[in-house]
């Protein structure tokens, strides 16, 4: 670890920072159908300094060995009084812990699914959400209102 001024930042040993770090949202509200589990199309960078959006499939693949960060925010449309959805993180076709789930109360708030970990990846895994809803109806994940929709993955070590 370094100091440079009131910021403290990871290195890597030989005195730089990590470079990899990536947050990413929706191109637009997403409709997702209560059909089974179902990405989330992230599509669009915030910023990705090593270019590691893979826009194509939704994900983000990490460029180097190390620990990461992932932290999500999604906000998803009311789900109706009696069902429930679930969010997932998905590490190279394993599900990795950090689930979010959510119950419709039959008010008119929209759901907020957020979750914070760390996990070990190694040069060439990828990430991405799922969202899964039993709500009778499709539901919107929404790209910018209501908090909006954003993964990021950032190397800590």
């Amino acid at each position: 670890m370094w100091a440079s001024g009131s910021k403290v930042a990871a290195s890597n040993g030989g005195g730089a920072p990590f470079e990899s770090r990536c947050r990413v949202k929706l191109d637009g509200d997403q409709t997702v159908a209560p059909a089974g589990w179902v990405p989330i199309e992230f599509e669009l960078a915030d910023y990705d300094v090593l270019g590691e959006l893979d826009a194509a499939n939704y994900r983000v693949e990490v460029a180097a060995d190390g620990l990461y960060e992932i932290r999500y925010n999604l906000t998803v449309q009311q789900v109706d009084a009696g069902f429930e959805g679930q969010v997932r993180v998905v590490v190279s076709g394993g599900i990795v812990a950090g689930c979010c789930e959510f119950v419709g109360c039959g008010t008119f708030a929209d759901n907020k699914a957020n979750g914070a970990f760390i996990q070990e990846m190694t040069a060439g895994q990828h990430v991405f959400l799922e969202l899964y809803h039993s709500n009778a109806a499709s539901r919107l994940v929404y790209a910018t209102s209501s908090g909006g929709s954003v993964l990021c993955v950032r190397r800590v070590a």
